[in-house]
């Protein structure tokens, strides 16, 4: 079984830091009703903040992990309990006394480290704001990790953003009043996003990382609670009562039928190549039929790859072939 991740981060903007010239040309690219709703705008633009913490829920294991910046390098293993289920956490502080970009070089090697190993990851508002400032902080940083591309370029890697599946029209709703309508039991306390700046200020560098664990854990758990309601689940059930029971069988079906896209079949070779260590080919249907031979695939992983179009093909095809 692939490991699903839950992911959160925490941002913080020195604004003693940023010149004059800066604050003039950020402050000018909107209307801003305050100087608070600046400060806050600060806090979430890679180009000027850091970020100072990240959390991860591994949702088969339960068990979470934080890392954060704090007064010293120090580990603490702890639990928190969600409703009925004991997640075990570890704690890990990192040292400011070398500063933020020091400190946050070192988050940054970690959190790309364990995305590695992440073959699902599961965000809220992810692909559009925690992905897209840890990207833009890694080019910063200079930083090539193995799995940068991996997570935000290659077609291969499930991410789910759980915002884009409650979203109704062009209204946007928070994760915590998501959570409360579906009833999570999960408890954030006093602390919000707004207080974030002021808790850091405050050195309270702990409360801020216990604030990114629940949003962690709360995005775990609200991907358990839908995921039957996401897109490839549908797929996975009709594609399996048609009598494909992994991967490998149905891409080679559908490529026996000549029923993949271009573009699935582009994105289909970057997962094999992952899967398997095969050298390349020169015709793209052959290379991926050599490499489907010899990857493990996934199901689950497949039907999230290909479009409801083909999977729709692939299901009417077969159903006229059992006719036949």
């Amino acid at each position: 079984m692939g490991k699903t991740v839950s992911l959160d981060i925490e941002t913080f903007c020195l604004l003693e830091e940023l010149t004059e010239e800066d604050l003039s040309y950020l402050k000018g690219r909107k209307d801003y009703e305050s100087e608070e709703d600046f400060h806050r705008d600060l806090a979430t633009n890679p180009y000027v903040s850091f970020l100072v913490s990240f959390s991860l829920f591994f949702l088969e294991e339960s068990k979470g992990y934080v890392f954060y910046m704090g007064e010293e390098d120090r580990k603490e293993e702890s639990h928190t309990t969600v409703g009925e289920r004991n997640v075990e956490v570890l704690y890990t502080s990192i040292s400011l006394k070398d500063g933020f970009l020091s400190a946050e070089r070192r988050l940054l090697g970690v959190l790309w480290e364990y995305l590695r190993h992440a073959d699902t990851l599961i965000t809220f508002h992810g692909k559009y704001f925690d992905m897209e400032f840890i990207k833009i902080r890694t080019i910063i940083q200079g930083m090539k990790p193995t799995a940068f591309y991996k997570h935000l370029y290659s077609k291969g890697i499930s991410h789910i953003d759980l915002k884009d599946l409650f979203k109704v029209g062009r209204n946007n709703y928070s994760l915590n009043f998501i959570a409360r309508r579906l009833n999570l039991p999960i408890d954030k306390g006093d602390m919000d996003g707004s207080k974030i700046r002021d808790a850091f200020l405050r050195k309270e560098y702990r409360r801020v990382a216990d604030y990114n664990l629940r949003d962690a854990l709360l995005t775990g758990m609200l991907y358990e609670r839908v995921r039957d309601y996401l897109y490839h689940e549908p797929a996975v059930e009709l594609v399996k009562s048609a009598g494909f029971s992994n991967g490998r069988e149905l891409i080679e079906y559908a490529l026996d039928n000549n029923l993949l896209s271009g573009r699935e079949t582009s994105m289909l070779i970057d997962i094999c190549k992952e899967k398997a260590d095969s050298g390349p080919t020169e015709r793209q249907v052959a290379y991926l039929r050599d490499l489907v031979k010899n990857s493990d695939l996934d199901l689950r992983d497949v039907c999230g790859l290909l479009g409801y179009e083909t999977i729709d093909k692939i299901i009417k095809l077969s159903e006229e072939e059992e006719i036949t």
